[in-house]
């Protein structure tokens, strides 16, 4: 019996780089996507939650709610943003965590990105 080929992508909980993100959402969120794999860099232990909390936050926040893409809008104190944790993840303990792990990466953006963070509010 032949064998299947298999693809070579990278599984999305293992991708590191976040390629997934620019190639299932568009090139506009190339920004997200290098600012999501600097801060996954710098983080030693639980990858895989990290990864799945951005990829809610990216895929089943910004991009299924249709908000701005471009972080410097959507993050902007005056921009209304629905509740990321009603809106697009389980009620459960898993989607507490990857809410708290959306919420590391946005304070980590926050503090590299914003000299006054009251310019800015979390989703």
């Amino acid at each position: 019996m032949p064998r299947t080929r298999r693809s070579k992508r990278t599984p999305v909980s293992a991708d590191v780089t976040f390629e997934w993100m620019t190639r299932e959402l568009g090139e506009d969120f190339a920004e997200w996507r290098a600012w999501a794999a600097a801060w996954l860099a710098t983080q030693p232990l639980g990858l895989a939650d990290r990864i799945n909390g951005l990829r809610a936050f990216f895929k089943h926040y910004i991009h299924r709610l249709k908000l701005p893409v471009s972080p410097s809008i959507l993050l902007r104190r005056e921009q209304p943003l629905p509740d990321f944790f009603e809106t697009s993840l389980p009620q459960t303990h898993g989607g507490i965590k990857w809410n708290n792990k959306a919420r590391i990466f946005i304070d980590w953006y926050w503090k590299l990105t914003s000299p006054n963070r009251m310019t800015m509010v979390a989703p």
